[in-house]
């Protein structure tokens, strides 16, 4: 399984960033023939959604790579899973307080008080991401 895109999406400038529309992609069927080659059948996980909510709606900063991704896994005939979609409707379903145990809250971190991380997950939501991709 493979499966990238939240780090992709950092502001340009940053090592990490790729554009959704080009090197993305690029590294996307890269690591594609590369496991073919290697007999392995690569399954494309689109980018799960960051738990951000703005006016009581999900945020959609990583759609270009969701997007980017079903692109590529058409071109390369390969399989793919939604996750973007899915955690998306999680999260919707439940709501930005009803989710909220999926993501740390970094009270005590004095660097950070306060603050959530809506991308990384607790054992909670790891689980629960788990279980949408083990269902698919």
């Amino acid at each position: 399984m493979i499966q990238f895109g939240h780090n992709d999406s950092h502001a340009k400038g940053r090592p990490e960033s790729t554009d959704a529309a080009t090197d993305y992609r690029d590294n996307l069927v890269r690591f594609i023939q590369e496991a073919q080659a290697a007999d392995i059948e690569p399954i494309l996980v689109t980018p799960v959604r960051r738990r951000t909510f703005k006016e009581g709606q999900l945020t959609t900063e990583l759609s270009p790579y969701r997007d980017g991704m079903y692109a590529v896994a058409e071109a390369e005939g390969v399989k793919l899973i939604d996750l973007h979609e899915l955690s998306g409707q999680l999260y919707t379903d439940l709501g930005e307080a009803g989710s909220e145990a999926f993501t740390p809250n970094f009270v005590d971190h004095a660097d950070r008080p306060g603050s959530m991380d809506r991308t990384h997950f607790t054992e909670t939501g790891a689980t629960a991401m788990a279980a949408l991709v083990a269902k698919e």
